[in-house]
């Protein structure tokens, strides 16, 4: 409990308020913090005894002489909840420091105090992080153990919740985790009791309690305004009255975030929801076994007809509209009709049909971007 790390920060905290030397002994007796820094490592005696007799000692100029490892003082007692823990002693003439000694024992058993909630307070975040990763990995999520986990951190798994996930753009690895570590802070304070977050890899997970999915999608949203000033993506999944389902959540707002950086997607919150077909076909173009399947030849490629597929991206997001796909690229109505015919001389498909537009879409714009 009394460790040399915070041994010396009680020597340092209390040294800069009084001008006498302090030292902090183990239970054992031994020097573990002091301001006279060859003394640390050697065993004072005077702290064995109090040990076993629960007293504050004074020790005079003459009483040096009958103690090793000892010079005049006061020594006090340290007690976390209790038990006595180590002494805490101050160098100088008993007249002169015995005044403080009360003041330095409590602020010593304040920092020892401190210290202990600070490092529960991280053993729970570290066990809510590990609960959170099994949680979203749907692996042993139905086993005893895990609900045992969720009773131990008075998790309600009864509560419908969905996932919102968070990304930094546009950063090295190294400065994206800092700035999540910092924005992680900075979002615990707006979340409620039963929500949980946690870090995985570069992405903020939270698992969210909401009552429907734009609940959950008007969070994110929240989150994003409030945090406008930072180059933020987020995407939700949907929710889940089952706990045994949030896993579906977490795939679902993975795969909407992955999507989205492929399409370089304007939007900076992303539901799945909303994007369910992309999604799916996402996770349908980047699969090895389809990969490795022609869709159709020739197939329009970046490399080869880059002007062309700019020409379809901006047919459909313009609901194939001539006249303002044309405005959109700067070009003559008549030079857009030459392309979108070589389009169709080169796949077999002409855009200005619905379903080949369709089929446009998927085996041109979507699986380009994926690939």
């Amino acid at each position: 409990m009394l460790s040399a790390e915070v041994a010396q920060n009680i020597v340092r905290r209390t040294m800069d308020i009084l001008d006498y030397n302090i030292n902090v002994m183990d239970e054992h007796g031994v020097i573990i913090g002091s301001g006279e820094t060859e003394r640390i490592g050697t065993v004072h005696e005077v702290a064995k005894h109090i040990q076993f007799k629960k007293e504050s000692i004074e020790i005079t100029v003459t009483d040096e002489q009958k103690w090793q490892g000892v010079k005049q003082g006061i020594n006090l007692p340290v007690y976390f909840r209790g038990d006595i823990v180590g002494t805490v002693g101050i160098t100088g003439p008993p007249n002169d420091v015995k005044g403080y000694g009360e003041l330095v024992k409590m602020t010593a058993e304040m920092i020892i105090e401190q210290a202990f909630l600070l490092k529960q307070m991280q053993y729970d975040e570290r066990l809510t992080r590990e609960f959170v990763n099994q949680w979203v990995s749907g692996e042993g999520i139905l086993d005893n153990n895990f609900i045992e986990k969720a009773d131990m951190l008075s998790i309600d798994l009864a509560k419908t919740r969905g996932i919102i996930l968070i990304s930094h753009n546009g950063m090295t690895y190294e400065n994206k985790r800092h700035e999540l570590d910092k924005l992680e802070k900075a979002l615990k304070p707006l979340l409620h009791k039963q929500d949980l977050l946690s870090l995985i890899k570069d992405t903020i997970v939270v698992v969210k309690t909401a009552k429907t999915d734009r609940d959950l999608l008007n969070t994110a949203k929240g989150w994003a305004n409030y945090f406008s000033g930072q180059p933020l993506r987020l995407t939700t999944g949907l929710i889940y009255d089952s706990y045994s389902h949030i896993a579906y959540s977490y795939e679902q707002a993975v795969k909407t975030m992955e999507m989205s950086s492929l399409m370089r997607s304007e939007e900076n919150v992303i539901a799945y929801k909303t994007k369910t077909v992309d999604v799916l076909f996402y996770h349908l173009l980047t699969h090895e076994s389809i990969k490795r399947l022609p869709v159709d030849k020739p197939l329009l490629t970046q490399d080869q007809h880059a002007d062309l597929l700019v020409t379809l991206e901006t047919f459909i997001k313009h609901d194939g509209s001539i006249t303002h796909t044309a405005k959109a690229l700067f070009i003559h109505r008549n030079t857009l009709h030459y392309r979108l015919d070589k389009i169709y001389e080169l796949t077999g498909k002409h855009p200005q049909r619905l379903v080949d537009l369709f089929y446009l879409y998927v085996s041109c714009v979507l699986k380009n971007t994926f690939s």
